[in-house]
């Protein structure tokens, strides 16, 4: 096919429509005949309405235009190939008032219709997993997903997605690549949680291809089967072990540590020679209030009051954290807890509204929440308490599980949706992972009832 560019003014030679297929590629044209005149403004199969050489029938350009010409007798090996074969995908033209030479039927391939389509440049996997990283960002601004869940997408995408990718051209991964980069994680001996998140990460880079026209379709992602299992929770003989040894191990610390080139690891402010001072009060506050280990980097004074009444309690209102806002009523055991700590720390100037209850010493909460983590885990591997007799490794978290189990068990009219809301979690949360761990035999007083 031939592009010819027509000036304004300057009319279509007749003979060239009756020998050639015109298409009007860019520009506007104007068909005059004895009937009527119609504007063509986009692209178009131009023809004439009577095949004699009428002279009264003519294109003009009513501003500069190209025009595509295909020769009517046109028939290339490439289509007697396609003619013997299977049939090549063609468009067929509606052949009235066009001239028809040996009664063929008149054809187009898809193929000459490229030209109307703007060539979409692919850009580099880089700049594709760049542009989702944005959109995700774009997203925490909107209050769609956690800062949290932001990062950890970042470090997907970061650690592996993209060092693996970067030398592929997004429109040819395949369902095979994908096969190979879920076996290439698996090396690595992570859980099928961890591997998951890489997947989904994956498939956001994918989608932002698709959104921008790069590929035509997502190919296959496998999905991984994950068996969440409920963390393990304490016995209260346990919990009663890790108060008492907490206290135990971190009698020598007297006076908070500055942070040093001795107690510095990492670039996190930590001590390797005894617990932390205070582990005590983070365990107590945990059991008596339901928060998560989230919670305790980011409370201040200032999202906490004392009620004294019929009832003392500590009112929490805490930002939102996991998707989940409300107010939480502790027990009274946290009272307790918030009141030796405010004491204590009130002699270094730590008790201001704005301060951190759990090491306010410490400005990188993500570091303090570290600390507070790796001390925990350290009491437990002293106390051997790191698993529970069924096998269920503990963490911080366990204490939040236990928090609610008790109350399960032992609250005496504690209705699943007041503790879930209490909580800041759900119903169907809190019987997944929390009442599945609670036999009937624990609750025997309730079926004799």
């Amino acid at each position: 096919m031939i592009i010819k560019e027509y000036k304004l003014g300057e009319k279509i030679d007749h003979q060239l429509i009756m020998d050639n297929f015109l298409i009007l590629v860019r520009g506007k044209l104007l068909h005059v005949s004895n009937l009527d005149s119609i504007l063509f403004d986009k692209p178009s199969i131009l023809s004439l309405t009577n095949n004699t050489n009428n002279s009264h029938e003519f294109f003009i350009p009513i501003e500069n235009s190209h025009i595509g010409v295909i020769p009517r007798n046109t028939f290339t090996s490439e289509d007697k190939s396609h003619q013997s074969n299977a049939p090549a995908k063609t468009i067929t033209l509606n052949t009235t008032g066009i001239n028809k030479k040996n009664n063929q039927e008149i054809k187009l391939k898809q193929s000459h219709f490229n030209f109307l389509k703007t060539p979409n440049v692919i850009p580099s996997f880089k700049t594709i997993t760049d542009l989702t990283i944005n959109n995700e960002r774009s997203k925490v601004l909107r209050n769609e997903i956690t800062s949290h869940t932001f990062r950890m997408t970042c470090s997907r995408i970061l650690k592996h997605i993209l060092p693996y990718f970067k030398r592929y051209s997004i429109d040819e991964v395949t369902h095979q690549d994908i096969s190979s980069f879920l076996n290439y994680l698996s090396t690595f001996e992570y859980n099928n949680v961890t591997i998951s998140q890489y997947l989904v990460a994956l498939k956001k880079i994918f989608v932002t291809a698709k959104l921008n026209d790069w590929i035509n379709d997502i190919p296959y992602i496998p999905k991984i089967k994950v068996q969440k299992k409920p963390r393990g929770w304490f016995t209260l003989n346990e919990y009663k072990t890790l108060c008492k040894e907490s206290i135990r191990y971190s009698s020598l610390h007297e006076l908070p540590y500055p942070p040093t080139h001795r107690n510095i690891k990492n670039g996190i402010f930590t001590n390797q020679q005894n617990i932390m001072f205070g582990l005590n009060w983070v365990i107590r506050f945990m059991i008596n209030s339901f928060i998560r280990p989230v919670d305790l980097k980011i409370i201040q004074h200032q999202h906490v009051e004392i009620i004294k009444g019929k009832y003392v309690y500590l009112r929490l209102n805490l930002p939102e954290t996991k998707r989940h806002t409300g107010q939480t009523i502790t027990l009274p055991g946290a009272v307790f807890a918030y009141q030796r700590l405010v004491e204590y720390y009130q002699q270094f100037g730590l008790n201001k509204p704005k301060d951190y209850l759990f090491l306010p010493e410490v400005s990188d909460r993500q570091a303090a929440i570290t600390i507070l983590e790796n001390n925990f885990r350290k009491l437990l591997i002293n106390c051997n308490l790191r698993f529970s007799s069924n096998g269920l490794k503990r963490t911080l978290y366990s204490l939040r599980h236990s928090a609610i189990t008790y109350r399960l068990l032992y609250g005496k009219k504690t209705d699943l949706l007041t503790l879930a809301r209490n909580s800041r979690t759900s119903v169907e949360m809190i019987d997944k992972y929390y009442a599945s761990e609670i036999s009937a035999e624990m609750k025997i007083d309730h079926i004799h009832s």
